[in-house]
């Protein structure tokens, strides 16, 4: 793990931590030292600290589970730890993890951590049970972590040069590996299923062809910066990507669907060494559905950045290349098919309530799902995927997390 020149992230205030630690759509990050910290951006662009200090000692990966708790690796004390996403409190989860490098929340609620010293990517329970779930060759030092829609897993192995998958079960495969990957250390998905790689001595971000496996340049150094350190998507075609030293002024890269990269504002830094990234699910849900008594579901939202806009719940039983939206280059994770169709836009009480509303002045929404008409087991072994857009009349205003629904 590198030691990483100072960063800023320059914005319009900074201010002390509200009564609900996380929101939906904050961009969170670690700073492994003065201080060893997690600090959030919320939508507005302020900067508050969810925690800093001990129990961490440098904080290396982050990432965000599904119900928005903040999953914080920390390499020195080699421990998984979960911030509370309501009350800000941290606890361990593991230890013993061989100096953490990433991590994922996977699509069963494991955990996928990388491990430096193990050369190893780790499955970790949310009970604590630690168990290895892919190790030795052909992995050299597994770095970066994703989790695909399949539930495999995606990993940047940056010694290696490679990027690999990663199946539940352990089986590892090659994506792609060599020139021009030298030191790819994130990975992160396009809606069409393609990988995005942040590589940290070529300081570019690659797009790898889902169905070739074809490496080519997306963003140039040139407009990324120096030292990436962590990628995550926007959801809807874009990523932000946390780097460092960067002599234009060190900071997040907001890189939208067409690979333009800006800056965030720069202010004066509430941290100085910043690790890793990651954005707070807008939409939270079940991971499994019954059907039959007692089949009733809520699925919330939670959106301050797009407080009192018109929301629609979308389902598909598919995902890439997914739906591009009309006239944007901005596009879905969901496939356009029969649940598509009959879930846009619409509401069908009692089955669908508040499927398609106006989030609150707080930003937040409840839909649910009554499946209690249907016999038991009807559906069972289907899979759908569920993701929200925001709209401002007609137009597209944002996109939510994708949610994985198993029945």
């Amino acid at each position: 793990m590198r030691t990483l020149l100072p960063l800023v992230l320059v914005l319009p205030s900074f201010t002390s931590l509200p009564a609900q630690v996380v929101r939906g759509g904050d961009i969170l990050v670690t700073n492994a030292s003065s201080p060893a910290a997690v600090y959030r951006v919320d939508p507005s662009g302020a900067v508050l600290a969810i925690h800093s200090g001990a129990p961490l000692t440098s904080p290396a990966g982050i990432g965000v589970a599904r119900n928005r708790d903040v999953l914080v690796v920390d390499f020195n004390s080699s421990s998984l730890l979960r911030i509370d996403a309501m009350t800000g409190a941290i606890a361990p989860i593991a230890g013993g993890l061989g100096g953490p490098l990433r991590v994922a929340e996977m699509l069963d609620g494991d955990f996928a951590v990388t491990s430096n010293t193990g050369h190893s990517v780790l499955r970790v329970t949310p009970a604590g049970v630690v168990t290895t779930l892919a190790s030795g060759s052909p992995l050299n030092r597994p770095f970066g972590v994703a989790c695909d829609l399949n539930g495999d897993v995606l990993v940047a192995d940056d010694l290696g040069r490679a990027i690999y998958r990663v199946t539940p079960a352990g089986a590892i495969s090659l994506i792609a590996s060599g020139l021009p990957l030298r030191l790819p250390q994130g990975v992160a998905l396009f809606p069409n299923g393609d990988y995005a790689v942040i590589d940290g001595l070529v300081d570019a971000v690659f797009r790898i062809d889902r169905a070739t496996n074809q490496v080519t340049t997306w963003v140039p150094a040139a407009a990324l910066g120096v030292n990436p350190e962590g990628i995550v998507p926007d959801w809807s075609g874009g990523f932000f990507v946390a780097h460092s030293g960067n002599p234009g002024g060190s900071g997040v890269r907001v890189i939208d669907a067409l690979g333009a990269a800006t800056a965030l504002p720069v202010l004066s830094p509430p941290w100085s060494n910043l690790e890793d990234v990651a954005l707070v699910p807008v939409l939270s849900g079940p991971r499994t559905l019954t059907t039959g008594p007692g089949a009733q579901f809520t699925f919330s939202l939670d959106a301050p950045g797009a407080a009192g806009s018109y929301y629609s719940l979308i389902l598909s039983g598919s995902t890439f290349p997914g739906w591009q939206f009309p006239g944007d280059p901005r596009s879905l994770f969901l496939d356009v098919d029969a649940f598509f169709l009959a879930t846009i836009g619409q509401n069908a009480p009692p089955f669908l309530v508040d499927w398609s509303n106006f989030l609150s002045p707080a930003g937040t929404a409840t839909a649910s799902l009554d499946l209690t008409a249907l016999a038991p087991g009807f559906l069972s072994g289907l899979v759908l995927y569920q993701q929200g857009v925001t709209l401002n009349g007609l137009s597209i205003t944002g996109a939510t997390n994708v949610l994985r629904l198993s029945f």
